[in-house]
């Protein structure tokens, strides 16, 4: 993909988010519409239910998990590991490049306010940044 005129290149991958994320989000809600890929997990239910019976305040409480809760907050671990992982993947497309790196993902995550919490995270825990 090449861009034309004199846009730096955080000003052409905000630009290019926002032409894609709309499809993709699109995309996720079909899917999501979908009885059979709604039963269908990536995730493992059983560490989704360990987490959340680690959570101190279901401790404290003494609160069950309903059989529903795992499977919506499964769903919602999954919708977010691919929007960031889309973000980053758009990052790569405009450096030329087919392959995800770190700076990608500190990219993805810095364009959105709400995941900026993410960026400590993941800038201490790759010891290849530059």
């Amino acid at each position: 993909m090449e861009w034309v005129g004199g846009e730096t290149g955080s000003q052409k991958i905000v630009e290019m988010t926002e032409l894609c994320l709309p499809f993709f989000w699109e995309h996720q809600l079909q899917s999501l519409n979908n009885p059979a890929a709604m039963k269908k997990q990536l995730l493992p239910l059983s560490r989704i239910k360990r987490m959340m019976k680690e959570n101190h305040e279901i401790q404290v409480l003494q609160m069950r998990i309903g059989g529903g809760a795992p499977l919506l907050f499964s769903k919602a671990c999954e919708l977010f590991m691919m929007e960031v992982t889309f973000r980053a993947w758009l990052h790569a497309e405009m450096s030329n490049r087919q392959t995800i790196e770190a700076d990608d993902i500190i990219g993805g995550v810095s364009q959105v306010s709400a995941y900026h919490f993410l960026l400590n995270v993941v800038q201490r825990r790759l010891p290849f940044n530059k």
